[in-house]
């Protein structure tokens, strides 16, 4: 085990330099303050306070956490880990009322307020075409990095339709296509250089646990994605099908309940696992294959009948319980009668006469059963409709 530096103090120090000189040249005698001896031992002490503080400082630079900034950048550049650099805002617009079919440019630019914005070049990021109906979600990438340009960005989104001066529209249209396009939320992924500090806690942390394939390891590099916010496996089918991984990818802030468009899921799918799959091409390793899949809302309906129990104010509380019980749901999860049931004797523990009716907006997207539990299909993501109360038993 290497032993650690173990500097002196200075006192202790004064007191080995000043024992050596009385030992060695005095044969024993004191050293009389402000003397000749004295002054040359202070001289001695400087000396070595500078060589220790020299060394000091050498072992220092070999530690992350001590070391000065340039120190940290030049020991960590051989293992491959450098600060980040400043990166784009991106986000998504969609195109409505094209041309069906027609091909989307790789040059298309489109101006938010000030702001000009290009087309995302990655792979896979964006369709080819407009759909049957002319329509595309497209992600856009800002030309000037840094978290100033994402923060003008989303102001202006939030004042178009309220300042006349503030539009998303596109430059140099092409023939047949709409001027404007509509906005899909905020846009993310604009940020500053690193900083040294957390470049330094990014280095401690990766150490420490050293980079592999784990699970975790995959969903933080897909969480890296712009505006992904929440990732999870597929739990509904086979939950590793083929050697494929299955997972779940959600953008909180850029779509209606997280659901991103099947564009916007391929070009993830092709950032994280590469294309071809397996060899590396994309944040996984060689070896691992992937696939994200495209999510389906279904629009679920509560209605309590004789339910005369409940006062107003505590039915709005059981609403925002429901509401909060939903937004934790993952796709093909089973929602259980009873988590209803809970969350009203929380409320009002008198409150037990009632009876809960069910409805889904399609039958296609599971069923309830005897219990009143809804089971939804595979990559169905049951979504919180109407919550309604009467003080009247249910008709059949």
């Amino acid at each position: 085990m290497t032993a650690c530096f173990n500097r002196p103090t200075p006192k202790t120090l004064w007191t080995q330099i000043t024992s050596w000189f009385s030992s060695n040249v005095l044969g024993g005698a004191p050293i009389i303050p402000e003397s000749n001896e004295y002054y040359l031992c202070g001289n001695d002490l400087a000396a070595m306070e500078l060589y220790y503080s020299l060394s000091q400082q050498q072992w220092n630079e070999t530690d992350d956490a001590t070391a000065c900034c340039d120190s940290l950048i030049k020991n960590n550049a051989r293992l491959g880990l450098i600060p980040y650099g400043a990166t784009f805002s991106q986000g998504y617009v969609t195109v409505n009322g094209g041309p069906p079919n027609d091909i989307i440019p790789n040059n298309l630019q489109v101006q938010i307020g000030s702001i000009t914005l290009n087309i995302s070049q990655a792979t896979n990021a964006n369709p080819t075409n407009l759909d049957n109906n002319g329509n595309a979600t497209l992600l856009l990438q800002s030309q000037i990095p840094g978290a100033s340009i994402n923060e003008a960005l989303n102001l202006a989104i939030s004042q178009i339709g309220t300042i006349s001066s503030v539009s998303s529209t596109i430059i140099n249209v092409p023939n047949g296509w709409p001027s404007t396009v509509s906005t899909n939320g905020l846009f993310c992924g604009g940020k500053d250089p690193e900083t040294c500090d957390a470049f330094r806690a990014r280095v401690i942390a990766r150490k420490q646990t050293p980079q592999n394939a784990t699970l975790a390891w995959i969903v933080d590099q897909a969480l890296q994605y712009p505006c992904v916010t929440r990732v999870m496996q597929r739990t509904c089918g086979p939950c590793c099908a083929d050697g494929q991984l299955q997972l779940y990818a959600f953008m909180d802030n850029s779509f209606q309940y997280g659901i991103a468009p099947l564009s916007a899921i391929q070009g993830l799918t092709a950032y994280l696992f590469g294309s071809p799959q397996g060899q590396g091409l994309g944040k996984a390793p060689v070896g691992i294959f992937g696939n994200f899949f495209l999510v389906t809302p279904a629009t679920v309906n509560i209605n309590f009948f004789n339910m005369g129990c409940i006062t107003p104010s505590q039915f709005t509380e059981i609403q925002t319980l429901i509401s909060q019980l939903y937004s934790t749901l993952t796709p093909g999860q089973t929602v259980c009668s009873k988590w209803i049931d809970a969350i009203v004797i929380s409320v009002n523990p008198n409150c037990c006469n009632y009876t809960i009716q069910v409805t889904i907006d399609n039958a296609g997207y599971g069923q309830v059963d005897c219990f009143g539990d809804y089971v939804p299909a595979c990559d169905i993501l049951p979504v919180l409709g109407t919550v309604t109360y009467t003080a009247q038993l249910a008709t059949s």
